[in-house]
This record gives C-alpha cells, sequence and structure tokens, in this order.
C-alpha cells in the first residue's frame, strides 16, 4: 500500500507544471499517478464496516485520466498523414481545439489538486501505508488468492471478447493487467498474464485513439486524415483476436 501510494503522487509535480506527456509518460508497471489509484481496488478487500470511500482515488484517476486525454503517449497516426494539407493549414483546424480542451482539463486538474479533496486523499492514502484496512480475507494463504484473483480476471476478459464490447473488454483487460502486477510477487504466472491483458488493452486502446481522432478530424472537416485514422484503427483492430487466443491458451495451460 506504500508503494501505490508513493506511485500515486510521485507523478504530481510534472503533470501540475503541464510537461510534455507528463500524465502518460511513466513506464508500463502502473506507476502513472492514474493508475495506482485504478489498482487499488484489485488489491485483498477493504474493510467494509465503517465504510471507507472510494471517492478519492477514482476522482483522482478521472482528474489525471482527462487531463491527459489529448497529450496521450501513444504515437498518433497524424505525422504519417500525407496529403496536400500543411502543417500550418492543419494546425489551427484540427489541433488547436484538441489544445484548447487539454488546456481546460489541465486547469481543472491543477483546481482539484489545490482543493480539500486532494488534501483528504493524501490524509487516507497516509493512514492506508500504516493501517491497511484490510478483511478476513487478508489472512488467507497469499498464492492461493492471488491464483483465484487472476483467474477471475482472465475469465472476465474472455467474456467479454466478442466484437461490439470492445469497451467493457478494454476494461477487463486493464483490470487483469492491474490485478497481475498487484499479486505478481505471490503467482508465477501472474506476470505474464499481466502482459496479455496489457497487450490486449494496448490494441483497443490503440483503436479506440484512432477512432477518436477519426471523429474529430472529419468533424473540422479533414476527410483525408480521417479516413487513414480510420485505416489505423482497423489495422490495429486486426491484431486483437492473436492476442485473446494467447491469453485463451496461457489460461488453459
Amino acid at each position: 500500500m506504500a508503494e501505490l501510494a508513493a506511485g500515486i503522487r510521485s507523478g504530481r509535480a510534472a503533470a501540475l507544471a503541464d510537461e510534455p506527456d507528463a500524465v502518460h509518460q511513466a513506464p508500463h508497471d502502473g506507476t502513472t499517478p492514474a493508475e495506482p489509484a485504478r489498482r487499488l481496488p484489485a488489491l485483498p478487500r477493504l474493510r467494509r464496516g465503517g465504510r471507507v470511500s472510494e471517492r478519492p482515488w477514482r476522482r483522482t484517476a478521472g482528474c489525471w485520466g482527462s487531463a491527459g486525454t489529448w497529450r496521450s503517449g501513444r504515437p498518433t497516426p497524424v505525422p504519417r498523414w500525407r496529403t496536400s494539407a500543411s502543417p500550418t493549414s492543419l494546425g489551427p483546424v484540427v489541433v488547436a481545439p484538441l489544445e484548447q480542451v487539454h488546456a481546460a482539463a489541465h486547469a481543472v486538474l491543477v483546481e482539484w489538486h489545490a482543493g480539500p479533496e486532494a488534501a483528504a486523499l493524501d490524509a487516507l492514502l497516509d493512514r492506508w501505508a500504516q493501517e491497511p484496512p484490510l478483511t478476513k480475507r487478508a489472512r488467507r494463504p497469499a498464492a492461493r488468492v492471488a491464483r483465484k484473483a487472476v483467474r477471475r480476471q482472465v475469465r472476465r476478459v474472455l467474456a467479454r471478447s466478442d466484437r461490439g464490447a470492445e469497451h467493457d473488454l478494454r476494461k477487463a483487460a486493464r483490470r487483469l493487467r492491474h490485478t497481475a502486477d498487484a499479486v505478481a510477487a505471490v503467482h508465477a504466472r501472474a506476470a505474464a498474464l499481466g502482459k496479455l491483458g496489457h497487450q490486449v488493452q494496448g490494441v483497443l486502446g490503440d483503436h479506440r485513439d484512432a477512432l477518436l481522432l477519426a471523429e474529430h478530424a472529419r468533424r473540422c472537416g479533414a476527410e483525408p486524415l480521417a479516413a487513414y485514422a480510420e485505416q489505423v484503427a482497423a489495422v490495429a483492430i486486426a491484431g486483437l483476436d492473436a492476442h485473446l487466443a494467447a491469453l485463451r491458451e496461457r489460461a488453459d495451460s
């Protein structure tokens, strides 16, 4: 819990200073400020008597996510687009509206971190780091609990593998990744299963990002860019079945 609390705080300064890609720049180990906040519920269940509110960390995840929406660390398809449009014409039409959205989201992030909810979150994390509010389930053998938790998340992913459920599948894959990260020390196969969950999440994230870019470009009247982004989306989603098959095979072995 202390490590997760430190992870939530670790990227604040850079992101609050609006440094490029600060929200998404950390390595893929769950150490971006938003990710530990999302990962906390994957740990042994918290005490429900005198219920500990989930709101502070979920609000943190939402604020970090909103601020990073238009400055994702993923490569954007825009630089590979080739049309007669010049960079100077592309910027005002396509990029400027996104920068405006980012600026508004960043302002919300800065305001939130100066307010009482951020202070309450820090106090809660300090308290949990000193005395984690665990239930009796936390007394069970860690390896057995870890195996069961990971199996449950793998089943959730595979149960959402039908086309048309990409949003739910991406959330399930992210939860598998974070659960596997949280129990890797006591589960020998967790790292491999978490990596497969991350691959599924990444493919779906690339697909979603490209579709969002296509929608935005079309709204801005940049039809060639929209068409190219849709091609990128199609290429991304074409790799999904292979990752799901690998996860299914690993889960059955």
